[in-house]
Formats: structure tokens, C-alpha cells, sequence
């Protein structure tokens, strides 16, 4: 498409030299292409060499479009210019569109008020659009957004139904191959959920932008996962949310990766969750973690103790350059501000990843802790946390109990697990392929 901009000269009086540049100024506003095609530079130049003569001159602007118009014989016709001509469907031919001409002008006069002025641009848009439909002449154009969607548009009208819902779509979509960062000062919580699975990522991503979880996620290839013919992709769902949200995020996720695809967890999978350190003191974030990690590594199957990924924290001093492959890692927060927990294993239950979340989110937001705990109960009342986690807690270490024995674990779950037993209703929770690693 191509504009032709012109200036007529009429004289004004020089009082009203000033108020023609603004004038102008604001026509152009209601044709903003012009700027992108650089032709707003060229009208405004016009426009101050009006200063230099002793006598003010008036100028009309005209702008006028031209748009490809539809085949009379073939109205799905789609023509896109080449170096050697247009090409229609498949076949090309040498010839140059017909097209329908758009054109409005807008006199300025000492007397004229910028609302009117624009008001009348409109009406000639709005009646020249309706004699070209009448004559059956449609001024349509395909345009392209920066995200990749493409719409039919008559002049300055997108034609399709929810032209602005794909365009958020599929910035949604994009954003899903790339990582995600806090948009606010509110807590958040990242949660990073590995597993093998025989979808690639662009179906795993199909159906989480489904579930409406797109603008949380990032999916990325983790190649510590363990594939094998079947299950050939190694996938890492890393999530970032903010604390109110995560619950309701994680059971969608969730939810797909149990019904919507095909997944397996092993040994070589992990859970790991980052608290948010940005309004936390994170040495007592620190401190609180570390007293409690005795508790939350009997929660988890024995090999996440002796685990190279996540070995357990032996100094409860701060440090920010701290092992990455520590059970409580303070290797993220010099980049990301956070801390990351990573003893747990690989899971896919909603219950679980929340339970986990929610247990140490109260321990990093408790008092300092003075006494160590050495039962779910007495942690009740140090840490703050409600019967049904403690319940949760109970029966996650008497599952566990014989694996954390069997590798020299400290004396005292001796004595919590024989007084511990699993609650009917979490029996049917328990599924075996994610308590492996």
C-alpha cells in the first residue's frame, strides 16, 4: 500500500501560525501509519517552513490510501507481492492489482476547531468505506502483528471475531519457551517439575496454554532426566507464581500431566521449589530451613539424602556462594534472590507439591527458630502450622522410615515413626511411581 501526502497553500492571517502546526499535529493522530511508513516528518518540515515568510500560508492536508482490492472471480484470492510480479493462489502472474482509492482532506482556517476538524476526517473515512462496500469493492488488507498473527483488515477494522484474543494467545504461547521473572513485589513461589515423557514439548504446551496456566510456565529440556524409546523427551515444567495463586496453578499442571499426556517419574527426577527472598531476612529464612531439614529428608524417599543433587546442609550460617547441589541451596539467590529447596523427589501429585510448598513457606516466614524439633507435633507449635500438614507430615516419615534406617539415619525417627500411622485417606493418595526418587 503506499500514501501520497500533499500541502495546498491558502493565506491566513499570521496570528494563526502557531495553531496550524498543532493543528496539524493532531491530524496526523488519527491516521497513525503514517508514522510508521516516516512520512510524518515530511509534513511537519512542510508545516515549519510556514515561519519563514512575512505572511502566513494555510495548508490542506490530504492524505489518500490505495488497497489491494478481492478477485472478482476468486474472492479467497490472496496476493502477495514479489520481485517478479503478484502471486495469486499458486499461479503468478505479471500484472498489477486494481485497487480502491481512500482519500480524506482537512482545510485549516483561522476559524476552525480541532474537533471538528477530526470529527469531519471521520465522517469521510466512515462514508467513503461504505460507497467502496456498496460498489463492492472491499478495502481489505492482510496484517501481520509482531507476534506472528495474521488478520484481514478493512482500513483501520480488523474483520475476524477475537483478532486481539489470538494476539494475546499467542504471546502467551511464545512465552512459554522462555523463562519467567517476578512482575511485582509480591512473594512469589518458582516450582521446577521434572519428568520423562512421550509428548515433545509443543504438545505439552498445547495443553498446558489449554488449562489456562500458559503465562506461568516455561518448559525446558533437562538432560539429567533418564529417556528411553518409549519415553524420549526429558521435560522440566518450571512454574513461577505468586504465593495466593499456587495452589490452584499446580492442581491444573498437575492435572495435565496426568490425564492430558503420557509421563513416567523416576530416580533421576526431582521436585524443586524457590522461596521468593526479596521481602524475607533470608539469613533466618536460612537458619529456619536448615534446623528443620532433618524433618523434611525424612518426609522423602532415603536415596534424596545421599543423593549427589541434594546433600543435606551441614553449616546453618548464611552464605551466599553456597553448593548448588545442597539440599537447601543458596546458589540462586545472588541471580534470582531466592532459595532453593531440592530434596524433594519427583512428583506429579497436586497434594503433594502443595503440602511440600505450604510446609516450608511456614518454616521460612516462622520466628526464629531457638529449639529443634524433633517430631511433626513439636514443630506444631515452633513453626506454626495446622493439624492437617502435621497429619500429612506424620504419615510421609512412616512411609519413608525403614529407607532413612537403612542408610544410618539420626536415632530419634526411631522413636517418632513406631507412634506414627498412615491415615486411611492418604492411602489412596500414594502413587508409587513418583516416590522413587
Amino acid at each position: 500500500m503506499r500514501y501520497n501526502v500533499k500541502m495546498i497553500k491558502e493565506d491566513v492571517p499570521m496570528k494563526t501560525k502557531r495553531a496550524s502546526e498543532v493543528l496539524l499535529r493532531d491530524l496526523l493522530t488519527v491516521l497513525p501509519t503514517l508514522k510508521k511508513h516516516k512520512l510524518e516528518t515530511e509534513v511537519l518540515t512542510n508545516v515549519r517552513r510556514l515561519r519563514d515568510g512575512r505572511r502566513q500560508k494555510h495548508y490542506t492536508l490530504e492524505v489518500s490510501r490505495s488497497f489491494p482490492r478481492h478477485d472478482a472471480e476468486n474472492d479467497k484470492a490472496v496476493y502477495k507481492e514479489t520481485k517478479v510480479g503478484y502471486i495469486t493462489g499458486n499461479m503468478l502472474v505479471e500484472r498489477k492489482l486494481e485497487s480502491a482509492k481512500l482519500q480524506v482532506s482537512a482545510p485549516i482556517t483561522k476559524d476552525s476547531k480541532k474537533t471538528e476538524i477530526l470529527a469531519n476526517l471521520k465522517t469521510q473515512i466512515i462514508n467513503q468505506i461504505k460507497e467502496l462496500r456498496k460498489a463492492q469493492l472491499p478495502v481489505i488488507e492482510t496484517f501481520t502483528f509482531r507476534e506472528g498473527v495474521s488478520v484481514k483488515k478493512l482500513a483501520e477494522v480488523y474483520l475476524e471475531a477475537g483478532t486481539f484474543v489470538k494476539v494475546a494467545s499467542r504471546k502467551v504461547r511464545l512465552g512459554m519457551s522462555k523463562a519467567k521473572t517476578p512482575k511485582t513485589n509480591d512473594k512469589y513461589i518458582g516450582i521446577e517439575i521434572e519428568f520423562a515423557c512421550q509428548e515433545d514439548g509443543e504438545t505439552l504446551s498445547d495443553f498446558l496454554f489449554e488449562a489456562g496456566v500458559g503465562k506461568y510456565v516455561h518448559i525446558k529440556r533437562d538432560g539429567s532426566i533418564k529417556v528411553d524409546d518409549t519415553y524420549r523427551h526429558a521435560h522440566e515444567v518450571t512454574v513461577l507464581v505468586t504465593e495466593p495463586e499456587y495452589k490452584e496453578v499446580v492442581e491444573k499442571i498437575c492435572y495435565v500431566l496426568n490425564n492430558k499426556v503420557h509421563i513416567r517419574i523416576d530416580k533421576s527426577c526431582g521436585l524443586h521449589v524457590h522461596l521468593d527472598m526479596r521481602n524475607r531476612k533470608v539469613e533466618q529464612c536460612f537458619f529456619n530451613l536448615v534446623s528443620m531439614q532433618h524433618l523434611l529428608y525424612a518426609m522423602v524417599p532415603g536415596n534424596r539424602k545421599t543423593s549427589t543433587y541434594s546433600v543435606p546442609v551441614k553449616e546453618k550460617k548464611w552464605a551466599i556462594n553456597g553448593e548448588h547441589y545442597q539440599g537447601i541451596s543458596s546458589s540462586s539467590y545472588a541471580k534470582y534472590h531466592t532459595i532453593e529447596m531440592r530434596m524433594h523427589c519427583g512428583t506429579s501429585q497436586a497434594s503433594k507439591i502443595n503440602n511440600w510448598i505450604k510446609l516450608l513457606v511456614a518454616i521460612a516466614d516462622a520466628p526464629l527458630i531457638a529449639t529443634v524439633p524433633t517430631s511433626p507435633r513439636q514443630a506444631k507449635d515452633i513453626v506454626g502450622i495446622d493439624d492437617k500438614l502435621i497429619t500429612y507430615m506424620d504419615g510421609r516419615i512412616a512411609k519413608f522410615a525403614k529407607q532413612h534406617k537403612s542408610v544410618g539415619d539420626i536415632p530419634f525417627f526411631e522413636k517418632v515413626v513406631p507412634t506414627v500411622g498412615i491415615p486411611p485417606e492418604m492411602e489412596i493418595e500414594v502413587d508409587e511411581q513418583s516416590e522413587v526418587a
